[in-house]
């Protein structure tokens, strides 16, 4: 068997590739682009229009045409025509991306600041208990009631503050036992 040499500075491949030059931006590239792109990924219409804009300059400084207006009135009918046809929906996108972080027990205050970041305002129907958030956030990890090692109060206080959570419902939830938890995560009907 051949041994390998060893990985240091001096034996591996210093050489590295090029970057691939953007290819040209034309209307129909552009729509192809942004099929693609969301076909991976969930978009505002704020973040789509921000990544195919990067897109359009970046081909634009390589090959100097077409003109920024005329890119820009390309992405605004692609971004239109997205919208029409459903796959670009706010609306959508922030019910879906709230009920996310819903699950993962964060903040009714902390969901609303990412959504804010995303360019969506917290959806209407979205009611959040700020307390089962808490309990749920406490119980995935594994802190207050669940705790498997002891901690300071206060140290958790503060974990807890960081989270958004409000003062009052973070005493609330540390008083708790895993039942009265349990029970409020679980309701009997």
């Amino acid at each position: 068997m051949k041994a390998k040499p060893p990985n240091t500075p001096e034996t591996r491949k210093t050489k590295r590739r090029e970057p691939k030059a953007p290819r040209k931006i034309t209307h129909d590239y552009l729509r192809n682009a942004g099929v693609y792109y969301l076909e991976r990924y969930a978009s505002t219409t704020s973040r789509f229009r921000d990544v195919m804009g990067r897109k359009i300059m970046r081909s634009i400084k390589e090959h100097g045409e077409p003109q920024i207006s005329v890119a820009m009135e390309w992405l605004d009918t692609v971004t239109d025509d997205f919208v029409r046809l459903g796959y670009l929906n706010d609306q959508e996108f922030a019910k879906s991306f709230a009920r996310g972080l819903k699950d993962k027990g964060l903040s009714a205050r902390k969901i609303s600041m990412k959504l804010t970041e995303r360019g969506v305002e917290m959806p209407d129907d979205q009611d959040i208990d700020d307390l089962a958030q808490i309990l749920k956030h406490l119980k995935r990890k594994r802190m207050g009631a669940f705790a498997t090692k002891a901690e300071d109060a206060t140290k958790i206080l503060a974990r807890l503050a960081r989270q958004g959570f409000s003062f009052s419902v973070c005493q609330q939830a540390l008083q708790m036992d895993i039942d009265e938890i349990e029970t409020h995560l679980n309701p009997v009907e």
